[in-house]
């Protein structure tokens, strides 16, 4: 395939000769692939199954220092704007873990979840040209001291890669700087554990899906209802159903209250407009008809 734009604006190359397997953090939204800190042209998506140039956008801003910053956020992210380091390029891992993306687990108030909305896929990337050396050379003062905030190219490294961590502790993870990449696929959450394990590193916990969070909330919804039993006739069943109904927006207002794991509003929204409304009584109507049918079959294998 010739050098060209496609629609999503972003620009897509002839394969390199030398390609290395990498991992990359995407913002997971409608089903489309996002990068989570510095947006596409346009805000576009990133397709995969194609080689991908790296774009290296504008320069919003330099440091007192003199050192050129890029602006983060805006359309097709998921950071509040601000400001980054200018090191243009695809940026991934040899490893999928990225800590700087973790968030606030509500149990214990440690930053330590991977967010949901955040999914790791599986890239080649370009590494025909070696640029470590000269990204190396840029970190040295002219005293010959080194100097980690610069090193790393303030180029795309077109055609290569080059190493660099962006935090100078030595125990945080390097990244891989290149020009160009291909996004192969998007891998589950028990690859990832696998990848980090096998690399000898522990792997990140992650943030529970809304789906995890709803089948936890059943769960816990579903505890002490020997009540919920089957009706001998339909006066009995409007009865029980009634009676059902009424405890259950009873247990949800105290699940979601006591519960921190619940405290979410993204969690709240996506329950709202999954079950039509915004108010408990839908959820409550739908949920004790769940935990009644479960507790049926329960009882029946107990027999």
């Amino acid at each position: 395939m010739s050098n060209e734009s496609v629609n999503t604006g972003v620009k897509v190359s002839t394969p390199p000769v030398k390609t290395k397997i990498g991992y990359k953090v995407f913002y997971l939204k409608d089903d489309k692939l996002y990068p989570p800190m510095v947006k596409n042209p346009g805000g576009s998506d990133t397709p995969m199954g194609v080689w991908l140039e790296a774009s290296a956008g504008d320069i919003a801003s330099y440091t007192k220092t003199g050192r050129p910053q890029i602006e983060k956020g805006g359309p097709g992210t998921h950071c509040a704007k601000g400001e980054l380091a200018y090191r243009p390029g695809w940026h991934l891992g040899e490893v999928p873990i990225a800590k700087q993306f973790e968030k606030v687990n509500p149990l214990n108030g440690k930053k330590e979840l991977f967010p949901r909305e955040f999914v790791w896929a599986e890239c080649e990337y370009a590494c025909d040209v070696d640029y470590q050396e000269e990204a190396m050379k840029n970190g040295y003062t002219e005293k010959g001291s080194f100097r980690h905030a610069y090193a790393g190219l303030q180029k795309v490294p077109e055609n290569g890669c080059y190493h660099y961590r962006t935090n100078p502790d030595p125990n945080t993870e390097e990244w891989i700087i290149t020009g160009k990449i291909k996004v192969n696929r998007i891998l589950s959450g028990n690859e990832v554990d696998e990848i980090c394990r096998k690399a000898g590193r522990n792997p990140q916990k992650r943030e529970k899906t809304f789906e995890e969070l709803e089948n936890l909330l059943v769960k816990n919804l579903s505890r002490d209802v020997s009540d919920y039993k089957p009706a001998r006739n339909k006066e009995e069943a409007d009865l029980f159903k009634l009676k059902r109904e009424i405890d259950m927006e009873n247990r949800i207002e105290h699940e979601l209250k006591k519960n921190k794991i619940f405290h979410d509003k993204a969690f709240l929204s996506f329950l709202k407009h999954k079950y039509g409304s915004t108010t408990i009584y839908a959820m409550a109507n739908h949920y004790s008809e769940i935990v009644k049918d479960n507790f049926v079959r329960t009882k029946e294998r107990e027999r």
